[in-house]
């Protein structure tokens, strides 16, 4: 097997990725890094990309809903897995 480092790279055939399945992207609503920040400390984000956080004080762990559990901040779901794990 020969080692591959900088100096001997050669591009093969697995190191590509190939998409599979519908792509998801709209054509034009693109959007560069610098506008991305921009449109961030500007406190507008493009729709789609803004994730509203939830913070719920009747939250029941004994009823997993798990896209629920995706929008809790890290502590929520720090005490999830723990009152999960009893």
């Amino acid at each position: 097997m020969e080692i591959r480092n900088r100096y001997n790279h050669k591009t093969l055939k697995g190191d590509k990725e190939s998409p599979k399945g519908i792509s998801l992207t709209i054509p034009g609503e693109t959007y560069t890094i610098r506008e991305l920040l921009i449109k961030h400390t500007q406190g507008v984000l493009p729709p789609g990309i803004d994730r509203q956080p939830h913070y719920a004080e009747d939250t029941d762990f004994n009823s997993p809903d798990y896209h629920k559990i995706n929008n809790l901040d890290i502590v929520d779901k720090n005490t999830y897995n723990n009152n999960k794990q009893i």
